[in-house]
């Protein structure tokens, strides 16, 4: 007697398909323009947040990537289930972090940048917010959606020494502020950190990351139709 699992067919593969795709000639044309990066991470901190706090039990996923994340037709992504083991929320928002990372950036959390006792974390706040130009995919610069006149620089110091708390994400007051695509993008990236941070006591849970990514795509979409 045989078992069989089925799953809806998830046309357009994985996340991973898209981020990194193979020099074939076949998948390297695919690309994700900006708004679908955005609604990938709404897709998928929408999912943890139902597993983490929605359920009648948390479930934990412990195995949150790119490859197990799928996109259907209309490119919404479903998150593929994981097993492991000393699992926790915190590493799940920890593992968000950093898919957030590679859907923004392009790069790999192995790319060769990370060497000399440099990690991810501290690459990212280095460069935020005044050279989030070195930071986001070439892709997305090269095609024009975001533009080097966008990225006005500041006063603050980027040097780092400044950690960027949650309170500091400000993202509930975005559509006061005028809002524009430089803005929603290096909140994004905020969100990332946030999400990233060492002591896992100090990262956002899913529900708060959801609530602000749903702000900050809502004032995206303004900023470019206005």
């Amino acid at each position: 007697m045989y078992a069989s699992l089925v799953h809806d067919f998830m046309a357009n593969g994985s996340l991973e398909m898209w981020l990194h795709p193979k020099e074939d000639g076949i998948n390297q044309s695919r690309n994700l323009n900006l708004l679908q990066r955005l609604h990938v991470a709404i897709d998928l901190s929408s999912a943890m947040h139902y597993l983490h706090g929605l359920c009648e039990t948390p479930i934990i996923h412990c195995d949150l990537k790119p490859s197990n994340i799928l996109l259907d037709r209309y490119m919404i992504a479903h998150v593929e289930y994981g097993i492991g083991s000393k699992a926790t929320t915190y590493g799940d928002v920890y593992s968000f972090g950093i898919i957030l990372f590679e859907i923004f950036t392009g790069r790999r959390p192995t790319d060769e940048v990370f060497i000399d006792g440099l990690n991810l974390h501290n690459f990212f706040r280095s460069k935020l917010p005044r050279r989030v130009m070195q930071l986001l995919d070439p892709k997305l610069i090269a095609t024009g959606e975001i533009r080097a006149e966008e990225i006005v620089e500041d006063n603050k110091s980027d040097d780092g020494q400044n950690e960027i708390q949650e309170n500091n994400v400000n993202i509930e007051n975005l559509k006061l502020q005028g809002s524009n695509v430089q803005k929603c993008v290096v909140l994004v990236l905020k969100i990332e950190l946030a999400c990233s941070a060492e002591l896992p006591g100090d990262r956002l849970n899913m529900s708060d990351v959801t609530r602000k990514l749903n702000i900050i795509i809502e004032a995206f979409v303004h900023a470019r139709t206005h």
